[in-house]
């Protein structure tokens, strides 16, 4: 998975790939940490069809100030550069997040006409 660690790199990251998601996270905080592991295994499930970034906000200040970001985790997908499906917080439970978060991603692709399975 990459990391972002600034806005540069951030804006690189999502113009270079078709589907990019990109996790935000305080990785002090434990619900954060869940979230991790959650992409960690959807980006092995999903293959090379997502790509996959974390962005410590604790370590990418000019990344959360930009995007105002106030709560963590917060989740962003992009399509050819464009935000299609945003989640705040988390329910710090892994098997909830992961299916919350497959069956989301999942809708809002096939609203694009996108069909992936993982």
């Amino acid at each position: 998975m990459i990391r972002i660690t600034s806005m540069d790199k951030m804006n690189e990251f999502v113009s270079s790939n078709k589907l990019a998601l990109i996790g935000f996270v305080d990785s002090s905080k434990e619900a954060d940490r869940v979230i991790i592991r959650v992409l960690n295994y959807l980006e092995g499930r999903v293959g090379t069809h997502i790509s996959f970034a974390l962005c410590d906000v604790k370590e990418a200040k000019e990344v959360a100030k930009v995007l105002a970001l106030t709560k963590t985790p917060y989740i962003k997908l992009y399509l050819n550069g464009e935000s299609i499906f945003e989640q705040e917080g988390s329910f710090n439970s892994f098997e909830r997040d992961v299916y919350v978060l497959r069956v989301s991603i999942k809708e809002v692709l096939r609203s694009k006409g996108i069909w992936l399975k993982f």
